[in-house]
This record gives C-alpha cells, sequence and structure tokens, in this order.
C-alpha cells in the first residue's frame, strides 16, 4: 500500500524524497509525519536546527519515542499524533559517557513521569502533582533532548548494543519552493524495540484511548508489504519479558514497594501485555474516525483492512507471550 503525497506537501516542497532502509531493504516513503508543519519545533531539534547537530548526527544516537515514531509514520496520518516540543533519543553507552562527550548540553539525570494531575486551589489558582517512575532518563539543560542510555533502560524497556546493529535509517532530502537544498539522514530505533517500547504497560496503560498504540499499529501495517512484521514482532518480545524483571525487581524492593503496590500497570504487568490481543480487537479503539480528516484523499477500506491484518498477526504472537 503506496500512499501518495497530500497537496499540502506537494505546495511545500519542488522536491522531495524519503528513503526508509530496515534490515539491508530501502523503503521509499510517501511523506513523513516529522513534516507536518504541527511537528515543527521537533523536527527542527532533529535536524540540528536548533543547536543538536553534532548529537542527531552521532552514530551511537537514535531517534526512539514520538519523535522515531512522527518520522516513520506517513504525512498523511499526522493528525492523529500528540505535538511535543522536545524530542526523544537513545545514546547508546553509558550515562556518564554521554555527559562527558557532550558536555555542553549539560546533560542531568532524573525521574520519568508515570502520570500528573491538577489541583484547584480556588479560584484561579492550582498545582499539579507528579507521580515518578522509578525509571531514570537524561536532559539537557534547555528540555529540548529527553536521551535514554545503557544505564537508564527506556523505562523498563532496556537498551544494548543490539540496537545499533539493527537500528533503522531514514533519509530525507527536499528541494524547498525558494530553491534551497537540505539532506538529512537519521538513525532510528529498532523496529523490535519500538514496538517493545510501544507495548510496555508504564507508557501505553490499558485504560487509556489506544492513542499511543495507534502509531506502531499503523507504522506496522505500512511496512508490512516490505518486511516480515511477524519477525519483528516476536523480536519484541525478548524486550519486553526484559522489561518484566525489571518491574518485578522494583515490585522486590522494600522502598518502592508501598508505592507502585496499588498501581496495576506494575503489579500486573505481563498481564495487561497478555491481554493487548483483545484490546487490539476493540474496534472502537481502533477504527479510523479518529483520523479520517488525515487519510481524506485515501481509500479508507484499504486502509483499514491492512492494519486489520496487521493486528491478527500481532494477536498470534502476543498470546505466546
Amino acid at each position: 500500500m503506496q500512499l501518495s503525497l497530500s497537496n499540502k506537501v506537494k505546495k511545500m516542497y519542488k522536491e522531495l524524497e524519503i528513503n526508509l532502509r530496515v534490515n539491508g531493504k530501502n523503503i521509499e516513503l510517501a511523506g513523513s509525519a516529522i513534516l507536518n508543519t504541527n511537528f515543527s519545533d521537533e523536527f527542527n531539534i532533529i535536524a540540528g536546527y536548533r543547536g543538536a547537530k553534532e548529537l542527531f548526527e552521532n552514530q551511537k544516537f537514535l531517534v526512539t519515542g514520538g519523535s522515531a515514531k512522527k518520522m516513520l509514520l506517513r504525512y498523511n496520518f499526522g493528525s492523529m499524533l500528540i505535538t511535543s516540543h522536545d524530542a526523544d533519543g537513545i545514546y547508546l553507552g553509558s550515562s556518564n559517557e554521554l555527559k562527558n562527550k557532550f558536555k555542553n548540553y549539560g546533560f542531568v539525570e532524573g525521574y520519568l513521569i508515570d502520570s500528573s494531575k491538577t489541583i484547584l486551589e480556588g479560584i484561579g489558582n492550582y498545582r499539579i502533582v507528579y507521580n515518578y517512575s522509578p525509571f531514570k532518563k537524561l536532559a539537557d539543560k534547555n528540555d529540548l533532548i529527553d536521551v535514554f542510555t545503557y544505564g537508564t533502560g527506556q523505562g523498563s524497556i532496556p537498551i544494548d548494543e543490539k540496537l545499533g546493529k539493527h537500528k533503522l535509517t531514514l533519509e530525507i532530502n527536499y528541494v524547498t519552493k525558494d530553491g534551497n537544498i537540505y539532506n538529512h539522514k537519521f538513525n532510528i530505533d529498532s523496529l523490535p524495540h519500538l514496538i517493545a517500547t510501544s507495548f510496555n504497560p508504564l507508557s501505553t496503560p490499558l485504560e487509556g484511548n489506544g492513542k499511543r498504540i495507534l502509531p506502531i499499529i499503523y507504522i506496522l501495517s505500512e511496512l508490512s508489504d516490505s518486511i516480515d512484521i511477524g519477525k519483528e514482532v516476536k523480536e519484541s518480545l525478548y524486550y519486553l519479558r526484559k522489561g518484566s524483571k525489571s518491574v518485578k525487581r522494583i515490585l522486590e524492593d522494600s522502598n518502592n514497594n508501598e508505592k507502585f503496590e496499588n498501581n496495576p500497570n506494575y503489579t500486573n504487568y505481563d498481564g495487561i501485555i497478555r491481554e493487548l490481543p483483545d484490546y487490539l480487537t476493540n474496534g472502537k479503539k481502533f477504527d479510523l474516525n479518529s483520523v479520517k480528516k488525515g487519510l481524506n484523499n485515501f481509500n479508507l477500506k484499504e486502509v483499514s483492512d491492512k492494519i486489520d491484518e496487521t493486528i491478527n498477526d500481532i494477536k498470534g504472537i502476543l498470546r505466546d507471550y
């Protein structure tokens, strides 16, 4: 299934070529959601226009998380993605190595946030209460980039040297209407790892509306004609099982047990992953009504059928988790 560029994109660029390399295969993409003007802040960080060029061009640095999904998802699916003003990355090394190699960025460690809520304290006054995760990240001094390393993992999902061997490569080359030429080459998190971080219950709880899990489903359905999606999903189970062990270690720690014992995303981590097949079958969560605006130039039935096929493939694999 090859989607053509929208008229809006055609008006922005005189020429545009996007190529994705996965497991040695070159796949030409019809646009990338990261080029949507809604995500210009994020793209400007990743493309190095906001002073992060040496970081994102480093061979040990991979784009991950929501940033990676926006790069892999076709332009016309951009309406379903969440706007962000920072970017996510993986550094294939230790936290100390990252801090020492990129001293100008002022990276410091901090905890991820599991959830937050706003508490009203009178008219016009409120405060935000955060529930912090036991897992860490590193953020630069300007809060533009969140980075995960061997030491932090990506939430419960580990980071290892295999990601460097199986990373994706995305090239975006374009000529603007005023004749300016731009060439970018990005290293992106491997598909199995990106799938695992998307299915991770700590980042994609089942009580959500499906928004966090939808992007990876669409990405896999679009790539399914070119690569063996079943193989990629099976390999993601390695990271999910490692994540399960990380969560169990957290719960076994007496200092953490009381804090997380009532959080089902921790206590029922494996159960939630096993529930995903039924969750993926729930048509209300995965119908295309929420993204029809972005797909109005395409055959919705063809897109929907491809997604259904992908979900059925994933269901069979997840049941063996």
